[in-house]
């Protein structure tokens, strides 16, 4: 699979941990043959034959982005999620299973390279305004006696919906409104964070980078683990 100078520089200190990755979604099929751990029904340990660099490079001038390096080495070295009809395909990985660079809508592609709503360093203040601003949108009695004012609602709503997005790849769902993801933008970059699009506090660090994330969920199934782990953030 052809690459180029620039290309490789990104991704080829990462090649030793992909490959330990790839052994060990082996090992993990074979361990969990039955199926039991949380999501494998889903995902049955499948992956996909692995991006060609151009393809990732294409992807990322479309959407106007740059793929954190540790996530651009998983696809072109360990895989993507096997072919399908549906868009959001899955592949071998925590939950229900990895979405690899999922489906060019517009829905997606417009909120990628703009800076996330929240980072590492929101303070408690910070979060209690947005909570605020939540509970103003949600818990607004008027919404449902009054057609302006649902209109109004379904504004803000979209509105609140795009910047909490903002800068986010989907990665995979948790099921309910909970999704796991990466972030593209700002000073985490490359980190997993998890999503609850209904939560007045919706964003919860992880504090890990892509690959450490995904290896993490291969050792607890090889470990005998049933249950993905969830972080939780607290203020």
């Amino acid at each position: 699979m052809e690459s180029t100078p620039y290309f490789s520089r990104r991704v080829d200190r990462h090649l030793k941990q992909c490959e330990r990755i790839r052994i060990n979604i082996k090992r993990a099929k074979r361990r969990d043959f039955m199926r039991s751990t949380f999501g494998a029904t889903k995902h049955r340990y499948k992956i996909g034959p692995p991006a060609s660099p151009s393809l990732v490079l294409d992807y990322e001038a479309i959407c106007k982005i740059s793929l954190p390096n540790e996530y651009a080495a998983f696809l072109n070295f360990v895989g993507l999620a096997p072919r399908s009809k549906d868009m959001w395909s899955v592949m071998a990985g925590p939950y229900y299973g990895v979405w690899t660079l999922p489906g060019l809508t517009d829905e997606i592609i417009s909120g990628l390279n703009l800076s996330p709503a929240f980072s590492s360093s929101t303070t408690a203040s910070e979060w209690r305004e947005f909570a605020a601003r939540f509970d103003a949108i949600y818990n607004n009695s008027r919404w449902e006696a009054d057609n302006s004012e649902k209109q109004k609602f379904m504004k803000l709503e979209i509105e609140y919906d795009k910047g909490l997005h903002n800068g986010l790849l989907p990665l995979c769902s948790l099921g309910c409104c909970l999704s796991a993801n990466l972030v593209l933008v700002g000073k985490d970059k490359g980190t997993v964070v998890y999503l609850d699009d209904d939560s007045p506090t919706p964003w919860m660090f992880t504090g890990l980078r892509f690959l450490d994330w995904y290896e993490a969920w291969l050792d607890d199934v090889l470990s005998g683990g049933l249950e993905c782990k969830f972080p939780t953030y607290d203020l």
